[in-house]
């Protein structure tokens, strides 16, 4: 993509241009966006993951423990 940007800059064609500047600047848009989003997705999934792990030893933990009144 970059490289048709480039040519239709050197050769001044504004028209084709300003085209694949605007497909180059959506194209980053989503590839952002995209990247954002599974970041995100992937640190509430690691969060929700420890949170049970975490539950999970604490229960087994404490249910057996042996405790004298």
């Amino acid at each position: 993509m970059q490289g048709h940007l480039f040519k239709a800059a050197f050769l001044k064609r504004v028209p084709l241009f300003m085209r694949n500047l605007t497909e180059n600047l959506a194209l980053c848009l989503a590839a952002s966006t995209i990247e954002a989003t599974s970041k995100h997705f992937l640190a509430r999934l690691e969060q929700q993951w420890q949170r049970r792990l975490t539950e999970r030893i604490h229960v087994n933990y404490f249910d057996n423990m042996v405790s004298y009144p």
